[in-house]
């Protein structure tokens, strides 16, 4: 498991820059290792998170927050929590099968909401293929690759909750991509 900055250069593009690496042993394999290695499991999950913990002490003070972008494999609790706790915001891929839901209403300001705390999640669900299906808010972005073709993106964004990531978060969809020239 590798920890890289990516880093835009003007010689040869976008490239990443390796600043941390671990070791992943398997749960079955921990046992026949010697006792001077002192090797404790820790799930890929846990293991990404604590490098990201070690990593986000030694980032300089900045007036937007870090990102990290992961496998969808990570877009789960057992990393999404530590790792918005270090100050991190994490982009990962949602199954088109997550279980999305709405945000919840907002009140007015001096109204008397009742007992309890506010709820955190809505409670109607959101269809990732419905939203998908949908013609309207398709937006367009026009850019250029880092080999210097250019591309357009089609997306369409909104907010919604995610029981995972332990509230709102932002959705992007992304339509196939297009280039001058024919499909890539």
């Amino acid at each position: 498991m590798t920890l890289s900055r990516v880093v835009r250069q003007t010689l040869v593009g976008v490239i990443g820059l390796p600043l941390l690496a671990r070791l992943y042993v398997r749960k079955a394999d921990v046992p026949k290792l010697p006792e001077l290695a002192k090797i404790l499991f820790r799930t890929k999950f846990r293991q990404a998170a604590e490098m990201l913990t070690a990593m986000a002490s030694g980032l300089p003070k900045s007036d937007h927050r870090p990102r990290v972008v992961v496998d969808g494999a990570y877009a789960n609790r057992e990393f999404l929590k530590p790792a918005f706790m270090a100050g991190f915001d994490v982009v990962a891929r949602l199954r088109k099968d997550a279980a999305l839901t709405d945000r919840p209403p907002v009140l007015a300001p001096g109204t008397k909401r009742g007992r309890g705390r506010p709820p955190i999640y809505g409670k109607d669900v959101v269809s990732l293929a419905k939203r998908a299906g949908q013609k309207r808010g398709w937006a367009e972005l026009k850019s250029t690759t880092a080999s210097g073709r250019e591309v357009t993106e089609c997306f369409k964004t909104f907010l919604a909750t995610w029981r995972p990531a332990g509230g709102v978060i932002r959705v992007v969809i992304l339509k196939a991509r297009t280039t001058r020239g024919g499909p890539s």
